[in-house]
């Protein structure tokens, strides 16, 4: 196993030891070191959990302030993160499964810049669980013409919910 900053790169460890994590009761979330993933292909499929179709998930908006939805290029999203992009977190990657097996998902969030602001873990287990490379996202309102602007300007394709319509 190798090391880059604080995150593990795989090397010729089990994936399947990350992707069947189960929670250490001795340790606390911020004491597991982020796994560095090269690609998507690279993260191992999930055999814990059992998910619904995606069709039936229910996807929720933040509690606080007035969203918009959007369905958006997810690798492209990610990259706002550069290298990072695919660094998890193995305690906040099983919530993540968790919560996509009990059928209610958070939507990840967006901001003005059209960087993603909350939900890496969530777009990522999206992408992988059901082989997509749309995925949903949620941006304040009142930032929607600014997150279009940035969209457009930085390449990230967005399209209105569940259609192939670009919303620029």
């Amino acid at each position: 196993m190798s090391y880059s900053g604080n995150a593990v790169n795989f090397g010729p460890i089990d994936k399947n030891d990350f992707e069947n994590f189960q929670i250490h009761p001795d340790l606390k979330e911020s004491e597991y070191v982020p796994v560095k993933f090269p690609d998507l292909a690279a993260i191992p499929k999930c055999q814990k959990y059992s998910y619904p179709e995606f069709n039936s998930l229910t996807f929720t908006l933040p509690a606080i302030g007035e969203w918009s939805t959007y369905d958006v290029d997810g690798l492209q999203l990610l990259s706002s993160l550069g290298i990072d992009q695919l660094t998890l977190n193995p305690v906040k990657w099983d919530k993540v499964k968790r919560e996509i097996a009990s059928g209610t998902v958070r939507y990840p969030t967006s901001n003005r810049n059209a960087v993603i602001e909350d939900g890496r873990h969530r777009t990522v287990a999206l992408m992988k669980i059901y082989n997509l490379a749309i995925t949903p996202c949620a941006v304040p309102t009142q930032d929607v013409k600014d997150f279009l602007i940035n969209a457009e300007a930085s390449g990230l394709k967005v399209y209105l919910p569940n259609s192939s319509i670009m919303a620029y």
